[in-house]
């Protein structure tokens, strides 16, 4: 009877259980778009992995203005960015990769991700190019399997990035 008990509560959740410590979310590849209101209304696109509560592997295609009017659309290769997925889904990181300055904040939900993404960058010391603002992201599982190419283009003419 003892048995049947604790079968019975670890049913209706009473016991904590193995389960409790299951992730949230899926691993696997995430890709979605990304959604700019400026510097111009644009839908980019964004990717990623998810391996062992971590996110790698960061790629995406956003619209950016250069100096001080010039706009283009930047698309980066997978990144070497390593950002831990916290228990509850959630991850955030702002620093630099590849001396860009990158912010990205967001949560997983099964096999889906939300959130913010932003990059700014120097090309030389005198001529930036930025995104201005965060903007809003969605991505699903499993629809990650193509990578961005490695090069940008800027008024025309292409350079890696």
């Amino acid at each position: 009877m003892v048995i049947a008990t604790g079968v019975s509560l670890a049913l209706l959740g009473s016991v904590p259980a193995a389960a409790g410590s299951l992730r949230p979310f899926a691993s696997g590849d995430y890709a979605g778009r990304v959604t700019q209101a400026i510097p111009r209304s644009y839908a980019g696109s964004i990717g990623f992995s998810i391996r062992s509560g971590v996110l790698t592997a960061l790629r995406f295609k956003v619209t950016m203005v250069c100096g001080k009017i010039l706009l283009t659309e930047v698309t980066s290769p997978p990144s070497s960015l390593h950002v831990p997925v916290r228990r509850d889904g959630t991850f955030s990181y702002a620093g630099t990769v590849a001396g860009t300055l990158v912010r990205l904040r967001g949560s997983l939900h099964g096999k889906k991700a939300r959130g913010t993404f932003f990059e700014s960058f120097h090309t030389t010391k005198a001529f930036a190019c930025t995104m201005y603002a965060a903007a809003p992201f969605g991505a699903g599982w499993g629809t990650a399997g193509v990578t961005a190419p490695v090069t940008s283009t800027v008024a025309g003419t292409t350079s890696s990035h």
